[in-house]
Order: structure tokens, then sequence, then C-alpha cells
């Protein structure tokens, strides 16, 4: 019979560095998902939002479509006012359509929700890292020890028995030692500048979302001064004694529907990018 406390040791010592290494793969996973997700998460929440508005109002346009109708076949209208009319209206149902079907595709592709924001779980990855780099440092540690024992029993009369013990060391292992901590230090500023790692591909979702968090603020400037001016017309209208100002006020009041709407989709982008921004915090 042979045992070795050295080996049982190392034993204990690839479980312990099992479990570190296989808590930092799932964390890394996690983190991974919510990366290839990226930013349609945040578009998501703007497509429901878009979506939402569009169906509270779609039964307002389309009403505004049938007035029109019975306008033209009284002939208070040319053709071409109906036209304009009708087109406007279809834009509005192809934007619900394609918003909706959207959502439904971005929705279909995602994974879990993290467990935690991205940020956290990155810094817990480093911190797992390092734990797992400080297990196999324990182990190989004592790749250079040898301790074993060995009994056993003579079966012949008359019956005896004997034991051995045997330590070897290789002379390398203090040498080999100093340089664990270079060895943890090298892998700890992997993890935290290596291009492929977790922090810097955290970063890089972060410039990302900025770039379209600074691009969403400039469209809704856009926007907001289209609605000024809708507004402004819209009162024009109103103040107007023209024949036919109804038809008018209706084709500006469902261009209003389609620019509310964008504005709905991007004051709510504009907040969900904010908050995965802070989020992704490293």
């Amino acid at each position: 019979m042979t045992f070795s406390p050295v080996d049982f040791y190392k034993g204990l010592g690839v479980l312990s560095e099992g479990a570190a290494d296989c808590d930092e793969h799932e964390v890394s996973v996690e983190v991974d998902d919510a990366l290839t997700l990226g930013s349609d998460g945040a578009r998501l929440s703007a497509l429901r939002a878009e979506v939402s508005f569009l169906r509270d109002h779609r039964d307002r346009w389309r009403d505004l479509g049938a007035r029109a109708a019975v306008r033209l076949s009284e002939h208070t209208i040319t053709l071409v006012e109906f036209d304009s009319l009708r087109q406007h209206i279809g834009e509005l149902e192809r934007k619900l359509s394609q918003a909706d079907g959207e959502a439904g595709e971005i929705e279909a592709r995602r994974g879990t929700s993290a467990s935690a924001p991205i940020g956290e779980l990155t810094r817990r990855y480093a911190e797992l890292a390092y734990r797992s780099e400080k297990a196999e440092a324990r182990v190989r540690k004592l790749e250079p020890w040898q301790f074993q024992m060995t009994g056993g029993v003579v079966a012949q009369a008359p019956i005896d028995w004997y034991g051995l013990v045997e330590l070897s060391v290789n002379l390398g292992v203090f040498a080999r030692n100093r340089q664990e901590q270079r060895h943890a230090d090298a892998r700890m500023d992997e993890v935290h500048h290596a291009p492929y790692e977790l922090e810097l591909r955290v970063q890089r979702f972060r410039a990302q979302a900025a770039a379209a968090l600074d691009e969403a603020r400039q469209e809704l400037e856009v926007v907001d001064r289209d609605l000024a001016t809708l507004a402004d017309v819209r009162q024009a209208l109103d103040r107007s004694d023209a024949a036919n100002i109804v038809q008018s006020r209706d084709t500006i009041a469902v261009e209003q529907f389609s620019t509310e709407s964008d504005d709905v989709f991007l004051r709510v982008l504009i907040g969900s990018l904010t908050a995965l921004l802070e989020d992704a915090h490293v």
C-alpha cells in the first residue's frame, strides 16, 4: 500500500483550481452574452415604447383617413389632397409593422438577462481570474516535491512487514517559487489589458454605446425642431378661415403622430443607453 500526502494535497488543489476555473468561465460567458446582445437591449425598450405609442393612436389616424375618404366622395377635397393623407397614413402603418417586427426579432435572439450589471460582472471576472491563478500556483509549487509512504506485508512464514518513506525535491524549486508572483502579475496584466479579455472588450462596448447615445441625442434635437414646426403650422391652420382647412389640419395631425413616435423612440433609447453605460462602467 502506497500513500502520497503531496499527491493527495495536489488533488485537493486541482479541485479548487477547477472550481475557480468554472466560476471564471460562467461569468465570462454571461458577459459575452451581454456584449453580444450589445445595445439591442436598449433598442428593444425604445421599439416597445414606439409600438405602444403607435398602437394607442392607430384608431385615431385611421379615423382621419376615413373622414378624408368621405370628403373625397363629397368632392370637397381633391384626389391629390386625399392621396397625400393616404400616403402619410400608409407610412404610419408600415412604421408600426416594422417596429413591431424588429422588436420581435431582437426578443427572439436575446439570451437570459445578466444576473448583475456588466461592469460588476467584469470586476468579478478579474477577481475570479486572480483566484484561479492562485489556485494553479499552489498546485505548481508542489510539482518539484514528492513525499511517499509505502507499506506492505511479506506473505511468507514467518510473516513480516515493511515500510518505506521517500522524500525527493527538484532543487530548481527555489528559483521557480520566486517566479510565481511574476507569473501571477503577468496573468492579471493580461486580464486587464489584453484586447481579447473582458475588460478591454467592455471598454470598446462602452465607446460604441456612447457613440450611439450621441447620435440619438442629435437626432432628438432634429425631431424636437420638427415637432415645434408642426405645432406652429397646426396653430396657424386652427386660426385660418380657409374652406378646406380640415383636410390640411388632418394631414398635419398624421405627420405629428409619426414625428411624435420618433420622439418617444429616441427618448427611451437615450434613457436606456445612459443606463447601459452606467451598468458597463468598470
